[in-house]
């Protein structure tokens, strides 16, 4: 299955970039649907407010629980779901399950449903999408009259000064 909305346009996007589709089954959920990594920022704050909604601990909360509703039934134990409260708010050190959880999730799973995962999801591939338009015609904050001057990205600066 590709990420983004049912219309195509994430893989119209990727065609034009010359690049594969994004697969599904590689993306590392639920990091990438957080996504914490766009220059440090996150995907949308409403994705990410979402996710923390019942715990700030991402594993198996609702948030993950409603993707995986969504995306692949077949993979969530629903008859051993049990709603574990969220032990890591305000902790300075990430830690294993384990050390958090009771039966190895966090926060409120059994609220999932699969009309909020689908609505998650497509609310994450059209944000996806939108920033990867937004990349397309993003330049650098320095015009290149600037960086073209540096020695280490123009081969011919040192020739220029004999």
């Amino acid at each position: 299955m590709s990420v983004g909305p049912p219309d195509g346009r994430f893989e119209r996007i990727c065609a034009e970039a010359g690049a594969e589709p994004i697969r599904l089954e590689n993306l590392p959920w639920p990091e990438v649907a957080a996504l914490r990594g766009v220059n440090g920022g996150m995907l949308s704050t409403s994705i990410w407010n979402y996710f923390i909604s019942d715990a700030e601990d991402l594993h198996a909360n609702q948030a993950e629980t409603d993707l995986l509703l969504f995306l692949a039934p077949e993979l969530v134990r629903v008859e051993k779901m049990q709603d574990d409260p969220d032990r890591t708010a305000e902790r300075v050190f990430s830690y294993p399950v384990a050390q958090t959880s009771l039966n190895g999730v966090t926060g409120s799973p059994s609220q999932a449903t699969v009309k909020q995962g689908e609505r998650l999801f497509s609310e994450i591939g059209d944000t996806l999408t939108l920033l990867i338009e937004r990349a397309k015609e993003e330049t650098p904050p320095l015009g290149s009259d600037y960086w073209q001057e540096l020695p280490r990205l123009n081969p011919n600066f040192f020739q220029n000064l004999c």
